[in-house]
């Protein structure tokens, strides 16, 4: 349970560093790779594209969103996005 509340906090002060920063790609990485971890797949996935469209050549960004895509079964985007970052 502990670990769920720092999430949450986390996520706060990711959320109030995107409102400073909106342009920023690693805020919207860091708050893809904290929704995942709190079970929020969908907002991962938005988060995760955001950072890729701020920061197309992005390889780790492409990667930890394959790797969310592979998870959500959606193999067809997946190996698409895992491509593009190798």
């Amino acid at each position: 349970m502990e670990k769920e509340e720092k999430g949450k906090d986390a996520r706060k002060l990711y959320l109030q560093a995107l409102k400073e920063n909106p342009h920023e790609a690693k805020i919207y990485h860091n708050l893809g790779i904290n929704s995942k971890r709190l079970g929020k797949l969908e907002d991962a996935l938005s988060y995760y594209k955001t950072a890729i469209e701020l920061e197309p050549d992005n390889s780790l960004f492409e990667y930890n969103c394959g790797v969310l895509l592979n998870t959500k079964s959606d193999y067809n985007e997946a190996v698409k996005i895992l491509e593009k970052s190798i």
